[in-house]
């Protein structure tokens, strides 16, 4: 009996020392980045469509855009559109554009949509332009594809 009791208190004693040792390597282990420090969270992914009505015929032009460029070149302005979605933290609504773009007041429209990841973020966005010139000026780069 007394060599059970022994066993089990040795063991005890093991346990306590092996959880008292993994609770100091935890308490001095360096706490790991936050999940923001890491740049790839602010890559993006997005596809690009472009609708434009011509001749009553609807065309549908639609690729993706790659922030940073690690996969082909699917977009063939892409350093100046992930330029500018950076500029903009990743916001449709607040890319540069081409401000100071003069456009003909033609009524030719278009609209543009982007769908996927962008500066980490999960997108869904849909505007229309009165032309293309329009849409140039909103968007830059973007959507000049």
């Amino acid at each position: 009996m007394n060599k059970v009791i022994t066993l089990l208190a040795g063991a005890a004693l093991l346990t306590g020392a092996a959880l008292t040792g993994s609770a100091a390597t935890a308490a001095t282990a360096p706490a790991p980045a936050p999940a923001s420090a890491d740049p790839a969270t602010k890559a993006g992914h997005v596809q690009l469509s472009v609708d434009h009505l011509v001749a009553g015929q609807h065309e549908t032009s639609t690729l993706w855009l790659d922030c940073p460029g690690v996969k082909k070149p699917d977009h063939p302005h892409r350093d100046e559109a992930c330029t500018d979605l950076d500029a903009a933290d990743g916001d449709f609504d607040r890319l540069p554009g081409r401000p100071g773009t003069r456009c003909a007041a033609v009524q030719d429209p278009v609209s543009v949509t982007a769908r996927g990841i962008s500066e980490g973020r999960r997108v869904n966005w849909s505007h229309s332009y009165a032309n293309p010139c329009e849409m140039y000026v909103a968007t830059g780069e973007v959507f000049n594809f």
